[in-house]
């Protein structure tokens, strides 16, 4: 039975009387006016949670500068000095091109979503197939660059180890060692 006053449903029993519901009777308290009316609006969207820990690696790979001739760590009194070496199967401007792609989906959620917490977002139902055909767009981009990509590393597989090479030869300067100019 629905209450004509408050529009709360009443339960009873075959006679008609009152009868605690489940919830009452466990002492689950009753959402006050405003957490219903809040409650009505997000069910006109879908929450969407961010998860933070599944994020892809980067595309580069440490190194150790021993295996260049190079001391990973030098100190001379006071002063520290620290080498790291990484190593990327892509020039610099395309690794630029592949994380902007990367980051495609967290840039668009924002303009379709609402923010409620950290990870967090509220989206309209109205925005959800806009949202999916504008996320569709920026896959198949991504895809045609991907696949560029792949032709790209392709026809470069052999240069991070050439340029490891010159990296290697590049230490020892007018025939002068650099790791023995210290």
């Amino acid at each position: 039975m629905v209450d004509p006053e408050s529009g709360e449903v009443v339960l009873v029993d075959q006679n008609d009387k009152p009868v605690a519901s489940p919830t009452e009777a466990i002492g689950v308290p009753k959402l006050d006016p405003l957490s219903e009316y809040v409650a009505r609006v997000f069910e006109l969207g879908a929450l969407v949670s961010v998860d933070k820990l599944s994020r892809i690696p980067p595309l580069e790979a440490p190194v150790k500068p021993e295996w260049f001739g190079v001391d990973s760590f030098r100190q001379t009194g006071m002063v520290k000095a620290q080498t790291s070496i990484k190593v990327a199967p892509f020039d610099e401007s395309t690794l630029k091109k592949i994380y902007r792609l990367r980051r495609v989906s967290g840039e668009l959620l924002p303009r379709y979503s609402f923010a409620l917490a950290d990870g967090v977002r509220w989206m309209p139902m109205q925005a959800i197939p806009l949202f999916e055909a504008a996320l569709t767009a920026a896959n198949g981009w991504r895809r045609q660059h991907a696949q560029e990509g792949e032709r790209y590393f392709r026809t470069r597989s052999r240069r991070p180890g050439r340029e490891a090479e010159r990296t290697s030869e590049a230490r020892s300067v007018s025939g002068c060692d650099v790791a023995r100019a210290r």
